[in-house]
């Protein structure tokens, strides 16, 4: 047999396979096999391994350009409808797959409605070169983001983005159906305009409640100072009738929503109204009505309401940014009586009351041919035949126009200031701020005017809204606000109902008085009410605060003061050893009780 000999030279590499020799492959073809040419799918001959169904993944950020660390998936189902889900990107990180389910169920994507099939899209979605960076808004209204240095601002309504001065947006931009859903507009606006508007322009309560439900879209927008509207009057008055005109801009006239209710559910209700106004009945239908004061100041201040959770975690509520204009026979000061709910002096600032008080009730002005409450059901029929457009017109405008109007806006402001100021008694800064807030009701007419929503001129305007301050003032004859009106009236029935209460400071060291609120000197008109600083705080001060309540009787010249002493008064009073000393009170002239 014959020896083989071992083999000397490189022994080649064999595929398991075919069993064939393999040459080795040089360095260069390596190199050339590793470059994989593109694969064109598409006209960027980019491979996508998204779904079809799949449009766009975005990266969402929130209004000040930062990530909030959630995907917006974009996708179309079989049906031919656009489906949004939000996905947050910790939960998938954690093998939580309920979202990326939701959206395999929502967009008809069937070969991942398993967890496998789950798993494999989530990893497609996570993949940076699929995101796109975007915006969502999830309310109608005003939006204002800051990317990149860049200021983006629109507005949203029905589901439809309005760019401020149409310019693009340098983010993708998205909206998600919000809570609130409004009625599709009815008729055009040129029908409103002479089935609505043309009664509007001449009769000046129902003017003033239009023109604040037409401000209610440039609060946020254009910083402009809030004001609630409170329609004050006995019934059958046609408050109601001014309430279904006002509704008519945004929504149909027919009904019109009631307080009835808890106050966490009407907040509830509010919020779903975005820089939008709300026309709201019957006040007094609520489970605690004097709680308005306390939406009153959310409403105004557009706060996040903050609220602890179960598990003791502080969650914010979103703000209320809606206008609210509402309607009951009693006043706030009827409603908080016999209350603990504190009625500040920035009350007065932030809501006024409009008494009706017109010649035919609510109404100034009445067709030839209709009595007052003829009128009030034709209105009634046209609000719910004619609505709407205005609204849509109104946002459409305002966007197109918003550097015009913001470049003009405070000095129409100061403008009209002036102009409804001018003459009357406005002399504290309560009622400063209240006509700011009626200022920009006229601001808003203006540009109604401008755009063709309300045929009024600028003398008829000024005039309307002139004459709800006129009268507002001649009712607070004491302080100019209300709030400083409920003072007056206030410390007047406490000196009534307790005059026994108040004896003759000369008998300041006699030990038979007990449970008196002070002292009385002197008689009649001249007379002063010397009321103990504790007894004022407690009687006056826990309602409306002891200093606001000091300076309304000051600013009504019914409260004598001691300079250097604030809003108290030093008194001399005779010492026990013949020594006078001094002691403090508030003194309340007498002819509080005759004025």
């Amino acid at each position: 047999m014959k020896e083989q000999k071992p083999q000397t030279g490189p022994v080649p590499h064999t595929d398991v396979t075919s069993q064939k020799p393999k040459q080795e492959a040089s360095p260069l073809d390596k190199k050339a096999k590793r470059v994989k040419q593109p694969q064109c799918v598409d006209d960027e001959c980019a491979v996508s391994p998204l779904p079809k169904a799949i449009k766009a993944v975005f990266r969402t950020i929130d209004e000040f350009g930062k990530r909030t660390g959630h995907l917006a998936v974009e996708a179309i189902n079989q049906a031919g409808e656009v489906v949004l889900v939000f996905i947050d990107l910790k939960k998938v990180s954690s093998g939580n797959l309920e979202e990326i389910a939701a959206l395999a169920v929502d967009g008809d994507l069937h070969p991942f409605q398993s967890r496998k099939g789950g798993n494999e899209l989530a990893a497609l979605l996570r993949q940076p070169q699929h995101h796109q960076t975007a915006y969502i808004a999830v309310r109608d209204g005003y939006h204002r983001v800051d990317f990149d240095g860049q200021r983006i601002e629109f507005f949203v309504w029905r589901d439809k983005i309005h760019m401020f001065d149409g310019v693009s947006s340098p983010v993708a931009l998205r909206t998600v159906p919000c809570g609130m859903t409004y009625a599709a507009a009815v008729g055009t606006l040129e029908e409103w305009k002479a089935e609505v508007g043309v009664h509007v322009v001449c009769n000046p309560y129902m003017l003033v409640t239009v023109l604040a439900g037409l401000t209610a879209l440039l609060y946020e927008a254009f910083d402009l100072p809030k004001l609630v509207l409170m329609l004050v009057g006995p019934s059958s008055q046609g408050k109601t009738t001014l309430l279904r005109v006002g509704q008519s801009l945004i929504n149909s006239g027919k009904n019109i929503e009631t307080f009835a209710g808890t106050t966490k559910g009407i907040e509830t209700k509010l919020r779903e109204h975005s820089d939008a106004p709300v026309f709201m009945d019957e006040l007094r239908q609520a489970d605690v009505p004097s709680d308005l004061v306390l939406i009153v100041f959310n409403t105004e201040n557009g706060a996040n309401r903050k609220v602890s959770s179960g598990a003791q975690k502080v969650v914010q509520r979103g703000p209320i940014r809606c206008t609210l204009v509402v309607a009951n026979e009693s006043t706030i000061a009827e409603i908080t009586s016999g209350t603990r709910v504190k009625v500040n002096e920035g009350f007065g600032a932030r809501l006024l009351e409009l008494h009706i008080q017109a010649p035919h009730g609510s109404f100034h002005v009445l067709p030839d041919d209709m009595t007052a409450k003829q009128f009030a059901e034709h209105m009634k029929q046209a609000t719910s035949r004619v609505h709407g457009a205005v609204w849509n017109s109104w946002v459409d405008s305002v966007a197109k126009n918003a550097s015009s109007i913001r470049s003009g806006l405070a000095k129409n402001l100061a403008r009209f200031e002036k102009n409804l100021s001018e003459g009357l008694p406005v002399n504290n800064p309560v009622t400063a701020r209240l006509v700011q807030g009626m200022a920009a009701w006229c601001c808003a007419g203006l540009l109604a005017r401008e755009f063709k929503l309300l045929d009024i001129d600028r003398k008829t305007l000024v005039a309307s809204v002139r004459l709800v301050l006129e009268e507002h003032l001649e009712r607070n004859v004491h302080g100019s606000h209300s709030v400083a009106e409920q003072v007056v009236a206030t410390v007047r029935a406490c000196i009534d109902q307790n005059a026994n209460k108040f004896p003759p400071f000369a008998q300041f060291h006699s030990p038979d008085h007990s449970r008196i609120y002070g002292y009385r000197v002197g008689h009649g008109e001249d007379s002063e009410y010397l009321f103990f600083p504790s007894v004022f705080e407690q009687l006056v001060g826990q309602k409306f605060g002891t200093e606001a309540a000091a300076r309304a009787l000051s600013t009504a010249g019914l409260l004598k003061c001691t300079k250097g002493a604030g809003f108290q008064y030093q008194k001399r009073v005779p010492s026990m050893s013949g020594e006078s000393e001094r002691k403090r009170f508030y003194a309340v002239l007498g002819r509080i009780r005759f004025v």
